[in-house]
């Protein structure tokens, strides 16, 4: 919706530095933290789904993020800009929802096969590091510990 009104109010490079592009960051700040500040004081319960589907999308927001402008181009390239209905607003909204499910599905892929087994691999690391640590802090060294430091520290 502030795209549009961004579109209407003052196209992109159509006057140099006018009034509209030198307030945007700050308007767009403002309906951000708007947005914020209700989702914190909002008391309801989401449906279980809603929660699980809002939950999933922060997982696999980095994956989405990082991929988002290659689905994109490569549904631009490949399909190009479609013209199914003949409305160019409907065709628009159908494209973005197509597109955004393409790139929440390649983000999900992402998600499990790239950045799950590192995660999972991080955690071992940490925790393996902690016990360094931990046996690092005894005070009593017996001939067991040594051994056990000692065959921590070829790993």
């Amino acid at each position: 919706m502030l795209r549009a009104l961004q579109a209407q109010v003052a196209p992109f490079n159509a006057v140099p530095k006018a009034a509209f592009w030198i307030t945007w960051s700050l308007q767009e700040s403002l309906v951000w933290a708007g947005l914020i500040v209700l989702w914190v004081s909002w008391q309801g319960r989401l449906p279980g789904w809603l929660e699980r589907t809002m939950a999933h999308g922060g997982k696999v927001s980095f994956s989405f993020y990082l991929l988002h402008m290659g689905v994109v181009q490569l549904a631009v390239r490949t399909v190009g800009l479609p013209a199914w209905s003949g409305l160019p607003w409907f065709d628009a909204l159908l494209s973005a929802v197509l597109v955004y499910g393409a790139v929440w599905a390649v983000a999900t892929l992402s998600f499990q096969a790239i950045e799950e087994p590192f995660l999972r691999l991080r955690g071992a690391c940490v925790a393996r590091r902690d016990e360094r640590e931990r046996d690092d802090a005894l005070v009593h060294v017996t001939p067991y510990r040594m051994e056990r430091r000692y065959q921590m520290l070829r790993r």
